[in-house]
């Protein structure tokens, strides 16, 4: 499963504007950007992950187990 392109683009966006000469406060936004759309891309492939498991959250009952409660 490979992220969103959209994903891709901003994070190479953030890693040539962190390796190229630029103010103190440009890199500290940068940073800051890129904290988020990796926090953002964890959120999103973890409920990715999740979909296909076939549980709602707080369902502690395996759907596969025949004798589950």
């Amino acid at each position: 499963m490979k992220p969103p392109l959209t994903y891709v683009i901003i994070l190479t966006t953030l890693v040539i504007a962190w390796v190229a000469p630029t103010p103190w406060w440009f890199r500290t936004f940068t940073t800051l950007s890129a904290t988020i759309v990796v926090v953002s891309i964890v959120i999103d492939l973890v409920a990715r992950a999740e979909e296909g498991h076939g549980r709602r959250p707080g369902d502690r009952r395996d759907p596969d187990d025949p004798v589950g409660p």
